[in-house]
């Protein structure tokens, strides 16, 4: 059903403006505002008890963690496969919620050396990761508009691991060789 805007009918329909616990008119009372609070945040946690299994490509611990979400998906698993046939230890989770951070992320985190947060923008689910799980998450961000390639993604772990991209040898890596956004 429609709602003829800034008719009296729509004010309990539509807006974000504060609404009576008990009654849904509209209230500015700064009790109802910290108590609706609460009860918007106990619905986000509710749903976490209804999300499937964290979406986990490789072993549950290991060297390294990829973690992606959105369109980063397939070029993340096609690195992480690549990576873990030349006998890696990479593993890649794919997140499908950011609120609330899926579950099953938790349980494995901690389990990895280095943890690496591919994202196509500045690096927010790298700041949620790192206040979240207190863990030293490292950021690989584009932000030019254009996807990632596999190549920039095996590179990425590859230096991490402290291999020089390309090689199978290990090697030290200079911290100012690496990308400002590695």
């Amino acid at each position: 059903m429609w709602v003829i805007p800034a008719s009296l009918a729509s004010s309990d329909w539509i807006g974000g403006i504060e609404k009576d616990a008990l009654t849904g008119n509209i209230l500015y009372a700064p009790e109802n505002h910290e108590k609706q609070t609460h009860v918007r945040q106990d619905k986000v946690d509710r749903v976490a008890q209804d999300i499937g299994e964290l979406d986990l490509s490789g072993p549950e611990s290991g060297d390294v963690l990829l973690i992606g979400w959105g369109g980063t998906f397939g070029l993340l698993r096609q690195a992480q496969q690549s990576l873990a046939a030349q006998g890696k230890s990479v593993s890649h989770a794919h997140l499908r919620w950011l609120s609330p951070i899926e579950p099953g992320l938790a349980k494995i985190i901690r389990n990895f050396k280095h943890v690496i947060v591919a994202e196509l923008n500045m690096g927010q689910l790298r700041a949620v990761i790192r206040a979240t799980y207190l863990i030293d998450a490292i950021g690989l961000n584009k932000i030019q508009g254009m996807p990632f390639k596999v190549s920039e993604v095996t590179e990425a772990v590859e230096r991490e691991l402290g291999i020089t991209p390309g090689s199978s040898s290990t090697a030290p890596v200079r911290s100012d060789a690496l990308p400002a956004n590695a």
